[in-house]
């Protein structure tokens, strides 16, 4: 995040440095923080993630080829399918969000 951003801002400028790919309006799923969520750092930094999730369906661009796009691939996952190694408190989330309970697979 950079001083003076919010949070919706620093994730439109993020996902577009990312992935250029550029978004809209932001719905928030909700915030994971807290003890479980310390990192250390092969370089032996130290911290605590915060994760602020949000969904959007206003989705404009994508190439992966334009100047300065971080990314190596771009993929959309089924709900059903979420990918290995997700955070489990996010997965929670997205499946509460999306109405499986919170159980992070969706039915």
């Amino acid at each position: 995040m950079e001083l003076g951003e919010s949070t919706e801002e620093t994730g439109r400028r993020e996902v577009w440095e990312e992935t250029g790919l550029r978004i809209g309006k932001l719905t928030l799923l909700g915030v994971v923080s807290g003890l479980d969520q310390f990192v250390k750092l092969p370089n032996n930094d130290e911290f605590y993630a915060v994760t602020i999730a949000y969904s959007t369906n206003e989705i404009v661009g994508g190439t992966l080829q334009a100047d300065g796009i971080e990314a190596v691939e771009l993929r959309y996952f089924d709900l059903k399918r979420l990918p290995d190694g997700l955070n489990p408190r996010i997965k929670a989330m997205i499946g509460q969000a999306f109405g499986n309970g919170g159980r992070g697979d969706a039915d």
